[in-house]
């Protein structure tokens, strides 16, 4: 891979009097390999789709080939929002790619809006996880079955999630949502609440995020009103909640 890649990767900043330091001759070349791929990795987490496929296309012209390689590769194509060209790769990988496979495969569905797909392979992802992925799965698939409007099934997977891992902000903060799309307000709050709290918010500054986002769910629902009056109680309770005022404000501009 080109040093640009590298330098971009790390933050750092090439220097014309510097001496680059050699690489480590011991390496074998799958170590060296595996170092490339974390690279790849990393610039996937990022957020860096365009340099992660550029490098991939670097990685298969030195003549790497893999199921990880391939992995990654669909990874970067759903968050560039190339979804066919993903599940094309990921079809291609099976059924050598277990869990990891079919959770991209879940997310390049759901991209597609194509839900029902995108739930059969959260579950089936879900079978062949260890404990340890199971529960950002099960998520992953109460976020599919909320948005194809089964929330009573969605809250299943969100309660098997944080059983698995309690701390999952997330699964209790989707929670939240499908509990007020059922119309379990109180419950949707309290939900709301204890994802801020595990995010570390604690106090007013909780309390006023679960109201920003239950006027979230009211607003998604068509009722501004109610969404109006949950982001001034967010407001009443943190005055500095910028998303609540950012919120009220679009509001107004909408309903003048």
């Amino acid at each position: 891979m080109g040093a640009h890649l590298l330098i971009l990767l790390l933050g750092g900043c090439a220097s014309s009097g510097a001496t680059p330091a050699p690489p480590p001759a011991h390496w074998s070349v799958e170590e060296k390999d595996a170092v490339r791929l974390d690279v790849v990795a990393a610039l996937i987490e990022r957020g860096r789709y365009d340099l992660a496929l550029k490098a991939i296309t670097e990685l298969r012209g030195d003549g790497m080939e893999g199921v990880d390689l391939d992995l990654l590769q669909a990874e970067a194509l759903t968050g560039q929002g190339l979804y066919d060209e993903a599940i094309a790769r990921l079809e291609r990988v099976a059924p050598r790619g277990g869990a990891e496979r079919l959770k991209l495969l879940g997310l390049a569905y759901f991209g597609k809006r194509d839900l029902e797909r995108s739930i059969r392979a959260f579950k089936r992802a879900i079978r062949q996880a260890g404990r340890d992925e199971r529960a950002e799965l099960y998520n992953n698939l109460g976020f599919a079955l909320a948005s194809d409007g089964r929330h009573e099934e969605a809250l299943d997977a969100y309660k098997e999630a944080l059983i698995l891992d309690p701390s999952l902000a997330r699964a209790r903060n989707n929670a939240g949502f499908s509990l007020a799309a059922l119309g379990r307000e109180e419950e949707a709050r309290a939900s709301f609440r204890a994802a801020a709290e595990a995010g570390g918010l604690e106090g007013k500054r909780s309390m006023a995020e679960a109201w920003y986002n239950l006027g979230v769910a009211r607003q998604v629902a068509g009722d501004d009103s109610g969404a109006r009056e949950a982001w001034l109680a967010a407001v009443n309770m943190d005055p500095e909640h910028a998303r609540a005022r950012a919120a009220l404000d679009a509001l107004a501009e909408e309903n003048p």
